[in-house]
């Protein structure tokens, strides 16, 4: 929080008075998303995915909708990912509702699905030609994404990536173009909305 000390002048007829106000700003900072092309274990990531089919950012929120992960289009709101190392690569979990929930790729039935669960299954490894990480299931290589028009995430064969929108990592870094806090020493203009 920040206080400020306003000075305002005014003027009606002949008269002119001078008021001091004073207020305390709550300041909030504005993240963007940035790609990451080189994660790490232990750091907490958004995962995404660009749909350009949709001209959209979309990333994980932790749910399920159906057989796919769901997704939102605001970053700040998405869950945290993270890498964890283990003998072949890593594990990919999130906390969703305070339960570690690891993120995989598996068969069932005759289908490829993107799950969370409890427990690990193959580890994740990361493909850094396609920026994603990949994981071997059943002898097939897979990754997470989308494809087409979908705003969800499944999981879908590598020989298949080129035409499809891979899951990427994105850190949240502050967007030094945006404030809502006033600084000391700065000028400002002020302004009435009279809605």
């Amino acid at each position: 929080n920040t206080e400020v000390k306003l000075t305002a002048t005014v003027k009606l007829n002949d008269e002119t008075q001078t008021i001091e106000l004073t207020v305390v700003a709550a300041g909030a900072v504005k993240t963007t998303a940035q790609l990451v092309t080189n994660p790490q274990a232990g750091v907490a990531y958004k995962l995404g995915i660009d749909q350009k089919e949709l001209g959209k950012m979309l990333f994980a929120t932790g749910a399920m909708s159906g057989y796919y992960g769901a997704t939102i289009e605001e970053h700040s709101d998405a869950i945290d990912v993270y890498l964890e190392a283990v003998e072949g690569g890593y594990n990919l979990y999130t906390m969703v509702s305070g339960a570690k929930k690891y993120i995989i790729a598996e068969y069932t039935g005759t289908h490829k699905n993107f799950k969370y669960v409890d427990s690990p299954a193959t580890p994740w490894t990361y493909n850094a030609e396609y920026n994603t990480i990949v994981t071997v299931v059943e002898g097939l290589e897979l990754f997470i994404g989308t494809r087409g028009t979908y705003n969800t995430i499944g999981a879908y064969e590598t020989n298949t990536i080129a035409n499809s929108y891979p899951v990427h990592f994105y850190e949240e870094v502050e967007d030094k173009a945006y404030t809502n806090a006033p600084e000391v020493g700065t000028a400002y203009k002020l302004g009435i909305d009279q809605q």
